[in-house]
């Protein structure tokens, strides 16, 4: 016996866009997609706002005014989340 799943059509409405990414609300699926950094990845809506909050908690000044010769990444991780972003200073500028 062969066993087919079924999945059910998303749709989701364009909530904001840049030019490298957007984000997306599903009121089917009660979530939100970020389109971002080469990869679209579903969010509830407590992980989107601690994405949001991690975020900002980025100091910008002192990445750009840091003389170190350490490079300008910064790694975004989400506790209780599968999705990590590894984020350069021009990235984290335009978010």
């Amino acid at each position: 016996m062969q066993e087919i799943s079924v999945v059910p059509n998303i749709h989701f409405e364009e909530v904001f866009s840049i030019k490298n990414g957007a984000v997306y609300q599903s009121d089917s699926e009660y979530c939100w997609y970020i389109d971002f950094a080469g990869k679209l990845a579903r969010f509830d809506y407590r992980n989107l706002l601690k994405l949001k909050k991690a975020v900002y908690q980025i100091d910008i000044d002192q990445l750009l005014l840091n003389s170190a010769k350490s490079p300008d990444l910064e790694i975004i991780f989400i506790c209780a989340c599968d999705h990590c972003y590894v984020l350069s200073l021009l990235q984290i500028i335009e978010l």
